[in-house]
């Protein structure tokens, strides 16, 4: 019998804290503003509270999913969480996640596909409902908390990235929803940009806490950046609005 896999319900939730264009330019030093706004739309964004993380934010995007979808956390099988600033390197941002949550029947793992995270998350959670009967309910949700990584002398992302989470849970209906999916990669790319600290290349400590050059044998130096980055045409455009 097939399973057609469906999104019950969605939810979503940005910081309260609004910072323009002309707050990022004073930190940076220099106006990027006309040229965010004719290239990609972006006039302020969401940076979360001091005592704010990553889990907080997919949480409460959680929450509005599942009282959308009319179930209670005990209700999930499956927990999937999409980030790339997670609240730890160890443990995972999603058990975090089924712990506030009360999620205590879940089980829980991290994607971190960068900006593809969350639709490669998407893609496993379809395909575990799919070949797993005994699942009814599995939350997907991402997050993001980029505002903690931000160098403001790098005038090409400081004033692009932001926070805020997205969740929804998948669950099986009559109607068909999920269809197919094709993940692709440019791997050749992976040290153009990205977080280079707090991993095996340069683990946290007192002699790195100031650094976040890319990788010393960045295959990428000798290619320059893609010229769409940081423009209306680059998939790893990031803008935060305040809804429901």
């Amino acid at each position: 019998m097939t399973r057609n896999v469906q999104i019950l319900s969605t939810g979503s939730y940005v910081p309260e804290r609004v910072v323009t264009n002309a707050e990022v330019d004073a930190l940076m030093g220099e106006s990027t503003n006309d040229w965010l706004i004719a290239n990609v739309g972006i006039r302020e964004r969401r940076w979360m509270a001091p005592d704010q993380v990553t889990s907080d934010l997919i949480v409460e995007a959680s929450k509005k999913a599942l009282e959308r979808a009319e179930i209670s956390a005990f209700d999930l099988d499956l927990i999937i969480v999409s980030t790339d600033t997670p609240d730890y390197l160890s443990p995972s941002t999603s058990v975090v996640v089924q712990s506030k949550l009360g999620a205590d029947k879940a089980g829980s793992y991290d994607v971190n596909s960068a900006c593809a995270g969350w639709v490669t998350a998407l893609d496993q959670g379809a395909r575990y409902l799919m070949t797993e009967p005994q699942m009814k309910y599995i939350l997907v949700a991402g997050g993001y908390g980029m505002s903690r990584f931000l160098d403001f002398k790098d005038k090409k992302t400081a004033n692009l990235f932001a926070d805020g989470a997205g969740a929804v849970v998948l669950g099986v209906g009559e109607e068909q929803g999920f269809l197919a999916s094709n993940l692709l990669a440019v791997g050749s790319f992976h040290d153009a940009l990205g977080i280079y600290t707090g991993g095996t290349y340069r683990p946290a400590h007192r002699r790195t806490w100031h650094s976040s050059a890319r990788p010393k044998w960045s295959s990428s130096k000798n290619s320059p950046r893609p010229s769409t980055l940081n423009t209306g045409r680059n998939l790893c455009r990031a803008r935060s609005t305040k809804q429901d």
